[in-house]
């Protein structure tokens, strides 16, 4: 072999060395862009649970410009990438930050983002302040020639894409809309649709299409619609008007009205008759509503526009705000992806929560858990927490406090400790009580000692230690 023909061997071999090395740089590049997504991908889906209270989820806030006035609707694609729409155009977070989508903002008619929809097909339908468009496989089509404004968009439990029209040339008209091929079909005056500026869109359980305006809230499908108004609306002119829906089936629908008030607010429609929500110590109809959303598990969560988050379930009402760690109390849009997690957007950013395995009980949740001095795990799964003025306790992510006053006898409970017939001996002050079946029994008295620990076996209490 040659010189000539050995030095080209080995210029061919580390080429083909360098070629190499180039692809695995490439390919781990490539993985390393994925990761985020990974992570996503492989979060176990939870549902939230609605027995523990708001501020015993897990929470996370980003405080991101874009998010002012404007609402700020929410959607996540197939691939599991998280959409938000902003006055500035899309961000798309991949489970670390906020990437403005510059390519997609290009293509767009507009970059004022009012409305996202994720459908089945990896697609996401967006609607800015100048029309409709679709992006999918990196590619963007616009709907120029659609009529009038376009004001939600839906994708049905079929998978069809439903958005509404307001025709401003045609005194406001609106139309239900269907996207077929790459054309529409729509349905308005000619086919019984009596209304206006149709803000809102959603689907119940028979198929049936809900939207709203300010005043008017409508059920409609082929051969059927229906309109209801709030008795408020028929007596004072409303500002702001009905902001959101949620159906619950097709006789029982959640409306949420910008002002609060008699007939306002958060507002039922019960087989065709309005009402509000109230408990001993709730009122729905005192919430200035902007966003509704009925989760997984039925439970209803609801924004407002100036006093946070609210969740519904069953005769229970929580509240999260920005007291609580909330980016701000004026809610936008509220959403949940498919694993379970709960994400906002308000006027200052983004917020996130999600379950944990372990709960914690803090601040509202926790009476009487601070500066504990003493915890006993009794056979029952009560969680016994004895501290100054109270003896705690948490029972089935329940909790309860017998304290001074109402039920306890004394100030200061020191010590706690359970026999084998169930019974919690009890130092409080300097005594040591009984109780059982709900009542203290059994004082040894006052003395000279306070009961700083008890200890022993299920059968014996074998030691007490006391201090004076």
């Amino acid at each position: 072999m040659t010189k000539s023909t050995q030095a080209e061997g080995e210029r061919e071999s580390r080429s083909s060395e360098i070629r190499a090395l180039q692809v695995e740089k490439k390919v781990f590049l490539q993985l390393v862009s994925l990761l985020p997504l990974l992570f996503l991908a492989i979060t176990p889906a939870h549902a939230l649970n609605p027995s523990r209270s708001i501020s015993q989820l897990a929470h996370t806030t980003w405080k991101l410009d874009g998010f002012g006035s404007m609402p700020s609707p929410i959607a996540q694609t197939t691939d599991g990438f998280m959409w938000f729409g902003t006055q500035f155009g899309l961000l798309r977070f991949d489970g670390v930050s906020f990437v403005p989508q510059t390519d997609i903002n290009a293509k767009l008619p507009s970059s004022v983002v009012l409305s996202l929809a994720a459908a089945k097909d990896g697609s996401l339908w967006i609607r800015t302040d100048r029309g409709l468009s679709r992006w999918v496989n990196n590619k963007v089509t616009n709907y120029p020639d659609v009529t009038g404004w376009v004001l939600a968009i839906l994708e049905d439990h079929d998978g069809k894409i439903w958005f509404t029209t307001n025709d401003v040339a045609n005194d406001h008209a609106s139309a239900f809309c269907l996207v077929v091929d790459q054309g529409t079909r729509c349905y308005g005056k000619a086919d019984g649709i009596l209304m206006q500026d149709a803000d809102t869109l959603a689907e119940d359980a028979d198929g049936n299409l809900w939207s709203s305006n300010l005043t008017t809230v409508v059920q409609w499908k082929p051969g059927l619609y229906k309109t209801y108004k709030p008795k408020a609306s028929k007596s004072k002119g409303l500002i702001q008007g009905v902001n959101a829906i949620a159906p619950v089936s097709a006789e029982l629908l959640w409306v949420g009205i910008g002002e609060a008030g008699p007939g306002l607010g958060l507002q039922q429609i019960d087989q065709g008759k309005w009402k509000p929500f109230v408990t001993s110590d709730f009122d729905s109809s005192t919430l200035p509503v902007g966003s509704l959303l009925l989760d997984h598990e039925g439970v209803l969560w609801v924004g407002t526009e100036s006093t946070g988050l609210y969740r519904i379930s069953g005769h229970q009402v929580d509240r999260f705000r920005s007291a609580d760690g909330l980016s701000n109390d004026n809610v936008h849009k509220i959403y949940q992806d498919r694993e379970g997690n709960l994400w906002i957007t308000s006027a200052e950013g983004v917020d996130c929560f999600h379950e944990l395995p372990v709960a914690t009980f803090l601040g509202p949740e926790g009476p009487g858990l601070h500066e504990a001095d003493g915890i006993l795990s009794s056979r029952d799964g009560t969680l016994w927490v004895s501290r100054p003025g109270s003896l705690g306790g948490i029972r089935e992510d329940k909790l309860f406090s017998i304290r001074t006053g109402k039920g306890l006898p004394g100030k200061q409970v020191t010590s706690v400790f359970e026999d084998h017939n169930g019974r919690l001996w009890v130092g409080i002050d300097r005594a040591l009580s009984i109780y059982q079946n709900g009542v203290f029994t059994g004082s040894r008295g006052q003395t000279d000692v306070r009961w700083d620990s008890l200890s022993g076996s299920p059968k014996m209490l074998r030691t007490i230690y006391g201090s004076r």
